[in-house]
């Protein structure tokens, strides 16, 4: 042993061997034996995979109950926004139902809030050019569900776009694009319907 090991050694912070290996206890103190941590060490992984076990069990059941609860409150709120006097808000709405329509979970809601109704309800010619454009993207996602592609229908989705087509309310080319071929899907799907 070196001069210093020498002193440390004297002063108790090193074993008198230092080529004793140094094992650590679950509390964080050095043990200077050799001795092993033997089945307390399996023991704790036991518990802690057990415990990690129940917590997510009892995370995603919680989830489970209130999921259903939670997405209808979206929808809900997402139609509200529509009703809304300010364009900002009437855009947030549609984007919100775009989005909802999308995931596929949320049909029965917004059958239920009338959204196909609403959203059709704000394609006029006063209509802010942003709120147009959301609404269009808004009705393209919900027209991939039949349900609520039936729904615009019934509202007279067809008669709005085929205005809003041909009278050029859109101002974007982009979803001009989206409404005429929303259009023509909306005019096969009523040609299967009648």
């Amino acid at each position: 042993m070196s001069r210093w090991s020498n002193e440390l050694a004297e002063g108790g912070y090193l074993p008198a061997s230092s080529s004793a290996p140094r094992r650590f206890s679950a509390a964080g103190s050095r043990e200077a034996s050799g001795a092993s941590e033997g089945d307390q060490g399996t023991a704790t992984t036991v518990e802690g995979f057990v415990i990690k076990t129940l917590l997510i069990g009892t995370i995603l059941a919680v989830a489970w109950k209130l999921g259903p609860h939670i997405g209808r409150g979206n929808v809900i709120h997402a139609v509200r926004l529509l009703d809304a006097e300010t364009p900002f808000m009437q855009k947030s709405g549609a984007r919100r139902i775009r989005r909802l329509a999308a995931t596929g979970l949320a049909t029965n809601e917004l059958l239920h809030e009338s959204a196909p109704a609403k959203l059709l309800a704000l394609l006029h010619p006063g209509t802010d050019r942003d709120v147009s454009i959301a609404v269009v993207e808004a009705l393209d996602a919900i027209c991939k569900e039949h349900e609520l592609m039936e729904a615009v229908i019934r509202a007279g989705g067809t008669d709005v776009l085929q205005d809003a087509v041909c009278q050029g309310w859109i101002g974007d080319v982009l979803a001009h694009e989206t409404a005429a071929s929303l259009l023509v899907g909306l005019k096969i799907q009523e040609g299967n319907l009648d």
